[in-house]
């Protein structure tokens, strides 16, 4: 693969349980935001890294299936039992995760720059959702090493701490919740949230909006990027990690902001066509989610009326 850049993905490892809502289901799973941002990170034609903590009972066969990927693994040991969890889907689309017994807790094994003190080979870092406090230690990493870094943040933390989350955002250069965390953060729907996030001062804000695809804005410039029609769905987990890391591998590449969230959406759509450890080959996946990407075309949104 001729990467287009390099950059690491931050965040969490999981082995999951996968249950939807029409009866399939999913078993022992390797997952985890990292891991799926990473995936749409080489769909997209970057190098990527996976940096995160592992446990006692991370299954070496399931990262062998990755390895077509060309994804690295950069990972500390925890000598616990690492995060396994069930991951429910309902019709509607909402989903419930719920840890398992034993499962090792989000905290322990979210991942901290103090374990990783020397200079990353990657010229980006996209940190995945996990506690809010070690969200904000990578971006810290990322500002003092000179990185560009995008900040996807957790569903529970927008809507407790919304303030917090906010002024973290506030310090990235690109921003990526979904239409649900932006409702959180902000309290209104997807288009107004966009106007009100942009106005943080983020160099660019993209909102995730599932089927509807996305919307996108840097300064008074903004687009609707819409989803790829030609999906078939069979697990959606890692649909929204998947296109952070495609998201940031396009800017990273040069690509416009609309152009890059097209081919975002391209490779989200690959993502869900299969399980994480059962994608087809890499090459493969690529050359259709380019195929996709050039199928989507970006509306122009209005500029929005500030007094």
């Amino acid at each position: 693969m001729n990467t287009v850049g390099s950059l690491a993905c931050v965040g969490h490892l999981t082995q999951d349980d996968i249950v939807i809502w029409n009866g399939d289901s999913y078993f022992t799973t390797l997952g985890g935001a990292a891991l799926y941002a990473a995936l749409g990170a080489s769909i997209a034609g970057a190098a990527a890294t996976v940096i995160s903590a592992v446990g006692s009972n991370a299954s070496d066969a399931e990262f062998e299936r990755l390895r077509d990927y060309e994804i690295a693994f950069r990972t500390t040991p925890y000598p616990g039992r690492g995060i396994s969890q069930w991951v429910l889907y309902e019709e509607d689309g909402s989903r419930e995760y719920r840890l398992h017994p034993d499962s090792g807790s989000l905290d322990a094994l979210a991942p901290v720059p103090a374990s990783f003190p020397e200079q990353l080979p990657v010229n980006a870092i996209h940190v995945a959702p996990m506690p809010l406090e070690r969200q904000a230690d990578w971006v810290s990493f990322a500002r003092q090493h000179g990185l560009f870094v995008s900040l996807d943040p957790h569903h529970d933390d927008s809507a407790a701490r919304p303030d917090e989350v906010l002024a973290l955002a506030a310090e990235v250069d690109l921003f990526l919740p979904s239409a649900l965390e932006s409702r959180s953060l902000t309290g209104a729907g997807p288009r107004e949230s966009l106007d009100e996030l942009r106005d943080l001062g983020i160099p660019a804000v993209v909102v995730k909006d599932g089927e509807h695809g996305c919307l996108v804005a840097s300064g008074d410039d903004a687009w609707h990027v819409p989803a790829a029609g030609d999906t078939v769905f069979v697990d959606p987990t890692g649909a929204g990690d998947s296109f952070c890391g495609a998201m940031l591998a396009r800017i990273v590449a040069g690509d416009r902001l609309p152009d890059a969230a097209a081919r975002a959406c391209a490779a989200a759509s690959i993502v869900v066509e299969s399980i994480a450890s059962r994608l087809p080959d890499s090459e493969i996946a690529r050359e259709r989610a380019q195929q996709r990407a050039a199928a989507l075309r970006a509306e122009p949104l209005p500029v929005p009326h500030r007094l």
